[in-house]
């Protein structure tokens, strides 16, 4: 997703859009606004905790993306030439000091916005908002910056999956329950084929910057089968909620694999740039897995 950088002024509105990739915005939304929907389903829908969530997991999407630019350049792993998204630090149009402040910004906005949630539910859940912030900074930052070592599936997993759902759950029902198990997972391994295949296509460049991914370390194919083995999983995971007897939450969510199927197909096809496709493709698919296991619960048996 290159954008012609020589339209471009440096320092604009348009650079900071550019930088924050609102576009993967829905990727952290979408997760709260299903898991609402289950609260709903469980009589436990809470709107103002339900909303501040949302926010709170727009901003830190926002964050991530910024710090990505900045430590990326930083730890040479985005040069001007590299294929994908627009490097806005990169390629000179953003300062990295003003970079850093906006994101400190933006963090310190969904901090503050988070601390609301203890009125809702309990004073510990602070731990689990700095655990967030250390995930988003450590993501490509730090000493041991968890994206170059092999370990950005597993955090993705754990952050957009599991800590998501299950904490946009616990603050409008004050409890859990098992079949946020069901949403972690499909959602953490839906979102995780994001990276996959920003892997699959960056696995050269990233080999020659030593930055360690799943795929550099197993090779293009392993991506493939693995974004094709998630997607699966993701599907029929959504099965057992028949064990609560929500029929439509089941089955409605398989049609989700037709279409995983498809744009599994093109990935083991295309390279280069016109992977950037099967990004936007991916997301989409995100979208339309939570809409489905949204409708399934809400207007099916």
């Amino acid at each position: 997703m290159n954008t012609n950088i020589t339209t471009i002024e440096k320092n604009s509105f348009k650079a900071w859009l550019l930088a924050m990739r609102l576009h993967t915005i829905p990727l952290s939304l979408v997760p709260v606004i299903t898991v609402s929907a289950l609260a709903y389903k469980l009589d436990s829908f809470n709107l103002i905790p339900a909303l501040v969530c949302l926010t709170f997991a727009g901003l830190m999407q926002i964050v991530v993306n910024l710090s990505n630019d900045y430590y990326d350049f930083i730890n040479g792993a985005d040069t001007p030439d590299r294929v994908g998204f627009t490097r806005l630090v990169a390629n000179g149009l953003l300062e990295g000091k003003k970079v850093l402040f906006v994101t400190a910004i933006f963090c310190a906005i969904a901090c503050l916005l988070g601390l609301t949630l203890i009125f809702y539910s309990s004073w510990w859940l602070i731990f689990v908002g700095l655990f967030c912030v250390i995930g988003a900074y450590g993501y490509t930052a730090g000493p041991y910056p968890f994206a170059y070592h092999a370990l950005g599936d597993l955090v993705v997993f754990i952050f957009f999956g599991l800590v998501s759902t299950a904490f946009s759950f616990y603050v409008q029902a004050l409890e859990f329950h098992w079949t946020l198990w069901i949403l972690g997972i499909a959602f953490g391994l839906t979102i995780v084929n994001i990276l996959v295949v920003n892997n699959v296509r960056d696995v050269e460049a990233d080999r020659k910057v030593n930055k360690i991914t799943s795929v550099v370390l197993f090779g293009t194919k392993f991506g493939e089968y693995f974004y094709l083995v998630n997607g699966l999983i993701a599907g029929l995971i959504c099965l057992l909620f028949l064990k609560a007897g929500w029929l439509g939450g089941a089955f409605l969510p398989q049609l989700f694999l037709i279409f995983h199927f498809r744009i599994w197909r093109k990935l083991c096809t295309q390279t280069g740039s016109s992977l950037d496709n099967i990004l936007k493709q991916t997301v989409l698919n995100v979208m339309l897995l939570g809409g489905l296991i949204v409708i399934g619960l809400l207007l099916l048996p």
